[in-house]
């Protein structure tokens, strides 16, 4: 998160402590998730709502323009950074699996060869019993 300053991120922290009930909520999350110290996920409330939709407006008209202008912007980049971090999760959750795959296939495999031949379970009971 290294393209996050932390300096304007505090300056629009303190913006929106200046204005209405919302705002200093909002402040307060900004404030518990600093950069670069904080995390994606710690910044998961300020950009995505209860819902998992991104927002599109931060702040009340009390709020100074700025500082909800900032979070639009900055929140762009969030959800692109995310959204990375997102297909990274799931390709490296994909080569796990089908790492587990191959290794499954190649006991299965190594089982038939050492039974000499497959037999199905079903066709070998039904034969032990005629």
């Amino acid at each position: 998160m290294a393209w996050l300053n932390p300096d304007d991120w505090r300056a629009a922290a303190d913006g929106f402590a200046a204005g209405g009930a919302n705002d200093q909520k909002l402040a307060a999350q900004m404030r518990a998730a600093v950069p670069p110290e904080t995390t994606l996920q710690a910044m998961t409330s300020i950009f995505i709502d209860s819902k998992g939709v991104a927002r599109d407006r931060f702040g009340t008209s009390k709020a100074p323009p700025g500082a909800s202008t900032y979070l639009a912007d900055i929140s762009l980049k969030y959800l692109s950074t995310l959204d990375r971090a997102r297909a990274a999760r799931v390709a490296d959750e994909t080569r796990k699996v089908l790492t587990l795959a191959g290794v499954h296939a190649a006991l299965y495999e190594a089982a038939k060869r050492a039974r000499g031949r497959w037999t199905s379970p079903t066709w070998s009971a039904a034969r032990s019993s005629c």
